[in-house]
């Protein structure tokens, strides 16, 4: 199915697919990421925390949690299955 998917608010900076193919993940200079159901182009969730752009997302091998990183110098894990943050890696010196 291919679909436009148009719920940001600013540019989309970061895309991730779930290794088990069924969530697209995308972050954005809204500073929000965005979890879609990859079969309806349905909007899942809206993952919210980071305070400054997103450009960086990777899901672990198992689908079970995603890894987002912003340019204020921070890391989350998030589940997703309760779609909320499991940590907060942060003290770089710089952006990540």
């Amino acid at each position: 199915m291919l679909a436009t998917l148009v719920e940001h608010t600013r540019t989309v900076l970061a895309v991730a697919f779930s290794p088990n193919g069924q969530i697209l993940a995308t972050g954005s200079d809204d500073n929000t990421i965005k979890l879609w159901d990859v079969n309806t182009s349905k909007l899942i969730s809206i993952l919210l925390g980071h305070s400054w752009s997103v450009p960086g997302l990777a899901f672990t091998t198992d689908s079970e949690t995603l890894i987002s990183y912003s340019w204020h110098k921070i890391i989350k894990l998030w589940h997703i299955s309760t779609k909320l943050e499991i940590a907060t890696l942060f003290d770089h010196t710089d952006s990540v």
